[in-house]
């Protein structure tokens, strides 16, 4: 899903290790927009 490729890349680039606040920020993020 394009969602989730975009959400990994934000992710990844936010920061390197899975953090729970930083996965659910993205997801959040691109659903407001």
């Amino acid at each position: 899903l394009l969602l989730d490729e975009a959400a990994r890349q934000g992710v990844v680039r936010a920061a390197p290790l899975p953090s729970a606040p930083g996965w659910v920020e993205v997801p959040v993020r691109f659903r407001l927009r």
